[in-house]
């Protein structure tokens, strides 16, 4: 009898099991993501734009879901056991970044056929703005963007595996234009433009050489990650100790260890847990790579506040790209604050805290929205030094400047009543392992997240209001938003906050101790 070692077996049973066991609720994703697709075809997408959008989201998500997998893998608790087994360290990088990529590919094929489904339906119900757009041109585009789907998998994978590599001596630095690999997914809201300037570069017969092209980096860059993470990557995993970290970077800025350090036990209860929660932010923002990385973005705002000086729609469009990606952060954050495994490793730990647990959820909550926001405030700052300084070159304003000051300031506090409502609002997500209901409901939530900060942009804060100003219309707006959104972000934090210890209990865990596909070794 030859015993060998399962690893693809290993790495996909439980990421497998877990979309087996939770059907339902990807099952209802999907079908937000199809409402979703007709709402924007009948809004005057077309279907090339939404396959476009499927693919890039499929691209997105193998990058983001194997970089995740990356940096978890230093805090994860089987890590010196699945460095030990008695298999090359090449196989092992290579059954997880097979495993990676056959689990992206089923998110794949599921957008693309949310895609195509959603052309589909919108072509046989004639409500739809697409123009000449016929069965055989949809299917011809789904044709191209089905393999544009493929080819980007491997590529976004790769990419994001090779978070690995870059923990240790000067690699490190490779991280500030590791950065340059988000930039794609920005496309977002500019494949949406139905005009024959985006259209012609969304047509079948460019995808197709698109996807030649993706699918050749992507082998590259599989190879390259594959042979990087194994020699070096995975040296670095081994040598890896908790602690580590601090001395692997300059120590935080003293400013920073002064502050926390100040306060005691008498200075009051939800201060000392707002300083903790605070405190690891504080200490990343302090490390030399963040630092370059935030000094560089100052002077890129700075010198476009510079350049769009006196440009209303230029202004409004920068400063709303800002406070996009604050409101994304926010909530990216806020999500995974609770889920994440160094995180879950500590819950016991931090539940034991003689406070009320609204109390322990509100102090992580202020925390990630005070380091993403003093950042983006930061940079309206720059933007604003900018502008200073092309008013103090040119001596005068071309523009009506209180008008531009009121439709700059609404921007801003939109996007940060907004940002704050959903930040309480996913503060549910505890509930939801209670509550079934709540758990389908929380899709929707968790998907307008990222959706709304742009619908925002197109269907509010557009071109017209920029032209006209601000009106009671748009006041009234905010007012309702606020008034509305407000009791449900309360409810929603009361009820998570409620039922943080949920998280206590480890579903994937029960899985694999209940289910015999969680062996390693078999009989072969």
């Amino acid at each position: 009898m030859k015993i060998r070692y399962d690893l693809f077996g290993l790495e996909t049973g439980g990421e497998v099991r877990s979309f087996k066991s939770k059907w339902p609720l990807w099952a209802s994703f999907a079908f937000v993501l199809l409402l979703g697709g007709l709402y924007l075809l009948r809004e005057g997408a077309t279907p090339e734009s939404i396959f476009a959008i499927a693919g890039l989201a499929a691209g997105g998500i193998a990058f983001f879901y194997a970089m995740a997998h990356a940096a978890s893998l230093r805090t994860n608790p089987f890590r010196e056991w699945w460095l030990t087994l008695p298999v090359s360290r090449t196989k092992l990088v290579r059954a997880k970044m097979v495993s990676l990529l056959i689990v992206s590919g089923l998110i794949g094929i599921a957008f693309w056929l949310v895609a195509t489904l959603a052309a589909i339906i919108s072509l046989l119900f004639g409500e739809t703005s697409i123009g000449a757009a016929t069965p055989g041109s949809v299917l011809t585009a789904a044709g191209a963007y089905a393999l544009f789907t493929v080819a980007i998998l491997p590529l976004g994978v790769s990419l994001g595996f090779l978070l690995l590599w870059m923990y240790g001596g000067l690699r490190r630095y490779l991280l500030i234009p590791y950065l340059f690999v988000l930039f794609p997914f920005g496309l977002f809201v500019i494949v949406l433009d139905s005009g024959e300037a985006v259209q012609k570069w969304l047509a079948p017969e460019a995808v197709l050489v698109y996807s030649l092209i993706v699918g050749a980096a992507g082998s590259v860059m599989y190879r390259l990650t594959r042979a990087v993470v194994s020699s070096q990557g995975m040296s670095d995993l081994a040598a890896f100790r908790i602690g580590d970290v601090a001395k692997s970077w300059r120590e935080p800025r003293k400013r920073a260890e002064t502050k926390i350090g100040h306060f005691t036990p008498e200075t009051g209860r939800f201060r000392i847990l707002y300083a903790y929660e605070r405190s690891r932010y504080a200490y990343a923002t302090s490390l030399r790579p963040v630092i370059i990385i935030l000094r560089s973005l100052a002077v890129l705002l700075a010198v476009a506040g510079y350049f769009s000086f006196g440009s209303r729609e230029g202004t409004v469009g920068l400063v709303t790209a800002l406070m996009i990606f604050a409101f994304i952060g926010t909530n990216i954050m806020c999500s995974l604050s609770n889920v994440l495994p160094e995180q879950r490793a500590r819950l016991t730990w931090w539940l034991m805290f003689p406070v009320g647990r609204k109390k322990l959820l509100l102090a992580r909550v202020a925390a990630i929205w005070t380091t993403v926001y003093r950042i983006a405030f930061a940079g309206l700052l720059c933007i604003i030094a900018g502008g200073a300084v092309r008013y103090a070159v040119n001596g005068h304003y071309p523009g009506d400047a209180k008008s531009d000051a009121e439709l700059l300031a609404y921007t801003v506090l939109f996007y940060v009543v907004l940002s704050t409502l959903f930040a309480f609002l996913l503060q549910v997500q505890s509930y939801t392992l209670r509550n079934r209901v709540i758990a389908y409901l929380y899709i929707p939530i968790l998907i307008g997240s990222y959706w709304v900060p742009t619908a925002v942009s197109n269907r509010l804060i557009n071109d017209e209001m920029i032209a006209a100003g601000v009106g009671s219309y748009q006041w009234t707006i905010l007012l309702a938003v606020i008034v509305i959104g407000t009791p449900l972000a309360v409810a929603a934090f009361f009820a998570g906050a409620k039922t943080l210890h949920l998280f206590l209990v480890d579903p994937k865990a029960q899985q694999r101790s209940a289910s015999k596909e969680g062996r390693l070794l078999r009989k072969r």
